[in-house]
């Protein structure tokens, strides 16, 4: 939900986990800094945006909410640029007399940094690459279907699922995992822009990724065996 919010309201086309960018690149953060921000990006008009997510299956108490006011504040910049945006976003199923209501989400506007606020050393360069390996690694883990729409696809078996990313973004996203990495941000945006549709079904996003399931088949899918205690192991 923190996503769907980021894309459709601020305008981010990139969020990532701040952990997946500090694990990719070595990244230690001091002792005292665990409470951290879980996502950054950057809005398609410029600048870094920091967000926290939270979910309740109920009521959000006034607890929750200082928690994410704080928790959006600790990161004080990135790449030595403080961030143009911090918000928290807190899905939930409010209940009004014990009757749950519709699924809302509550969003926090940006304050003052917290004293302990960290500097993420990180580059848009490096971002990009971070951001697009793990679904580069999906495609080369399942199994290839036949390009559709200008995407590389590939598809889970059992599980119904299938992801893709758009055919010229994966093959620059690749030349940068084999070294050529300068410029691997404007030239992504670039492809992006020349390559998307203006108008685009529900699963392809603006990041030029494509992810589609068969949800009822999905839903009835048996994926645990009482028999040995397994799931499906070959596709992990």
């Amino acid at each position: 939900m923190t996503g769907v919010f980021s894309q459709q309201t601020v305008s981010v086309r990139f969020l990532m986990h701040v952990d997946r960018y500090a694990a990719r690149y070595g990244i230690r953060f001091a002792a005292n800094t665990r409470k951290r921000a879980d996502l950054f990006g950057e809005r398609q008009t410029g600048g870094w945006v920091v967000a926290e997510a939270k979910g309740r299956s109920g009521n959000i108490d006034d607890e929750l909410k200082e928690t994410m006011r704080a928790q959006k504040r600790t990161i004080r910049s990135i790449g030595g640029t403080p961030p143009a945006l911090a918000y928290a976003c807190a899905a939930h199923f409010p209940q009004y007399k014990g009757v749950p209501d519709h699924l809302k989400l509550h969003a926090v506007d940006p304050e003052e940094a917290e004293p302990e606020a960290i500097d993420l050393p990180a580059d848009r360069d490096r971002f990009i690459l971070a951001y697009y390996e793990p679904f580069l690694a999906a495609i080369g883990a399942g199994q290839e279907e036949p390009a559709r729409d200008g995407y590389e696809l590939a598809s889970f078996g059992p599980f119904r699922i299938s992801v893709g990313v758009l055919a010229p973004v994966a093959q620059r996203v690749r030349r940068a995992q084999r070294g050529r990495i300068e410029y691997l941000y404007q030239d992504v945006v670039e492809l992006l822009d020349t390559h998307l549709a203006a108008a685009r079904p529900a699963h392809q996003f603006t990041d030029g990724t494509v992810v589609t399931s068969k949800w009822q088949q999905a839903l009835d899918q048996a994926d645990w065996s009482t028999e040995t205690g397994e799931n499906y192991r070959q596709w992990w």
